[in-house]
């Protein structure tokens, strides 16, 4: 064999050699190399024990079965409302003197339960661990319905007039603020204080025109501003959602590793860290938006597998880390960025109806309506609220008598479109009317 011969051949090996290193290289990384581990520390929760009698989860518990907020439970009243008219009068648009009082009566041990835990300065949430680890899970609806009733008593007549509790609405208000806060609360618990205070908040509006006592109005303004939610007590948020997506990749991984032995295939079609990759990065556009105050998370939306022709399906089903991208998908990213914006409405709600109080106290010094909002600061309020839309101050407009936010469109304009025929105050622009007597 001459010297060209031996050197072609040898060269050819080499590149045969290279080429089946590089495949097997490339093959590992696609197919058994999973990403490093990433620096999850700042997302990761701990339950830390809490005496029962500050746990929130004990007065949960406590509730269970107790709180009588559906028509069924009342038969004597079978035939004489609708479920609609039920319905309205536990929200409080319907003030029924006679309704009340059964009410009340029969959900006496439930409002004692409630009235004990609201006198505690301290209000925590640590789920119980039972001993295999994992959280006892309780129903929070208990909780929701007993508010309901709560509102009930905090209306009544008397001579004709309505006389409203202030007092009981706002230590209520503040107490669910606690507990929508506390310790490890879980999303559905926020959220369900979200639903007490909004739902609170408009009884009050409701009963503003009423309202003749200056101290209160200027203290209802303070508590609403001070202690109503606000962007900073959803930091919690993707640090639980992160958990979450952090518990489904490890019971993935114990479920694979059960049945196949994490098998090449296995390792190909699911990478826990790369996984984990992807709710961090996820979860820190969460925490992002919610620092600088966005108005969305702008988090890429899920690909829709239905839309898919047959190739796209293969190619996203038998791709790399096929399991664990669906398993990130799955959790449904535009849920996220729905939930967010509806949570910011409140949070817009909560500063308009905050103006409207302080103004209310205002009228009752003066007698009419001031030139502008900044004339509330300081006697009424300390400083006029930022929208949350925009971030410019809550949209004042006198001579209409509207107080409003600039909505998620940034609508900043005059109240004129609050009294157009059949304006209600919806997610697209929240407003409150200012019409009171012009006689203190």
């Amino acid at each position: 064999m001459n010297k060209t011969l031996r050197n072609i051949i040898v060269a050819t090996a080499c590149v045969i050699v290279l080429a089946i290193v590089a495949i097997g290289v490339t093959f590992y990384f696609i197919a058994v190399h999973d990403a490093p581990p990433p620096d999850d520390s700042a997302y990761k929760t701990t339950y830390k024990p809490v005496p029962p009698e500050t746990n929130a989860i004990v007065t949960l518990e406590k509730l269970a079965g107790k709180v009588k907020t559906n028509l069924k439970d009342y038969p004597e009243l079978n035939g004489y409302l609708s479920t609609d008219e039920w319905e309205d009068f536990l929200s409080g648009n319907r003030i029924d003197f006679e309704l009340q009082v059964p009410v009340v009566v029969r959900n006496q041990e439930a409002l004692a339960i409630l009235s004990e835990a609201m006198k505690k300065p301290k209000v925590q949430f640590a789920p119980f661990v039972t001993e295999d680890g994992t959280t006892r899970n309780f129903d929070p609806s208990d909780f929701f319905n007993l508010n309901k009733i709560v509102r009930v008593t905090w209306q009544n007549t008397k001579d004709g007039k309505v006389i409203f509790a202030w007092d009981d609405a706002l230590a209520n208000f503040q107490f669910t603020k606690r507990y929508g806060t506390a310790e490890n609360i879980t999303f559905i618990n926020f959220l369900l204080a979200l639903a007490c205070e909004r739902a609170g908040s408009n009884l009050m509006i409701k009963n503003i025109a009423n309202l003749e006592d200056r101290e209160i109005a200027i203290k209802t303004a303070v508590v609403l501003n001070d202690d109503a939610f606000k962007l900073a007590d959803l930091k919690f948020w993707p640090r639980m959602e992160y958990a979450m997506a952090d518990t489904v990749v490890d019971s993935t991984l114990r479920m694979m590793e059960k049945a196949h032995k994490r098998t090449l295939l296995g390792c190909y079609l699911f990478k826990p860290n790369d996984t984990r990759q992807r709710a961090l990065v996820i979860c820190e556009t969460m925490r992002k938006a919610i620092d600088r105050g966005d108005l969305s998370f702008d988090i890429p939306p899920a690909p829709d597998i239905l839309k898919m022709n047959f190739v796209e399906k293969r190619i996203y089903a038998w791709g790399p880390n096929s399991i664990g991208r669906m398993t990130m998908d799955l959790v449904a990213r535009e849920r996220y960025d729905i939930l967010y914006k509806n949570i910011l409405h409140e949070f817009a709600c909560f500063r308009v109806i905050t103006c409207a109080f302080a103004l209310r106290a205002y009228w009752l010094d003066h007698g009419r309506l001031p030139d502008s909002l900044g004339e509330l600061a300081p006697e009424y309020i300390k400083t006029v609220p930022l929208d949350i839309y925009g971030g410019k101050p809550v949209q004042y407009d006198r001579e209409r008598g509207v107080v409003y936010s600039a909505g998620p469109k940034l609508v900043c304009s005059t109240g004129e479109f609050a009294r157009e025929p059949n304006a209600i105050p919806n997610r697209e622009r929240y407003f409150v009317l200012l019409d009171w007597s012009t006689s203190k």
